[in-house]
């Protein structure tokens, strides 16, 4: 959890994740070289209802708010994947893969954030997309993407 200025609490994640509509989780693990902590395949349901489906089967890596700062939890990710680095940005350039992404989520109000450019660089030498996704605590629907999270 990061503690803000306003007393509040944000609770964050990071993670690296991998998704394809063509490949299966298998298949994107043999691609990496790594076994991910979350995977999903297109077509699992999504939450708990099982009226939506994903749309891509996906491999994330990833850490938790009680393991430092938002850039703490960026370095930890980038620190994993840096040791498949070459595979990582294989993945990024196959045409069967749909994306590459570094993903910071919130679940608070807001959150503070400070990429410096040597963690820029690191993101980009491994060629990865950055999404953030910040959710408001208090409505019931999302202020941005949906996460990979959920």
């Amino acid at each position: 959890m990061q503690n803000l200025p306003n007393g509040r609490r944000a609770d964050v994640s990071a993670a690296l994740v991998v998704l394809s509509n063509q490949l299966s989780v298998t298949e994107l693990r043999d691609m990496i070289g790594l076994e991910p902590d979350r995977s999903w395949e297109r077509g699992d349901p999504i939450g708990r209802s099982g009226r939506a489906y994903q749309p891509f089967s996906g491999w994330q890596i990833g850490v938790g708010s009680n393991h430092g700062s938002p850039e703490q939890l960026v370095e930890r990710v980038l620190a994993r994947a840096e040791v498949v680095s070459e595979e990582i940005r294989r993945c990024a350039s196959d045409p069967r893969v749909h994306s590459v992404a570094l993903w910071l989520w919130s679940s608070g109000d807001t959150f503070a954030l400070e990429l410096t450019p040597r963690l820029l660089k690191r993101i980009e030498h491994l060629a990865l997309s950055l999404k953030i996704d910040v959710y408001d605590a208090q409505a019931s629907e999302p202020r941005g993407l949906p996460s990979p999270f959920h």
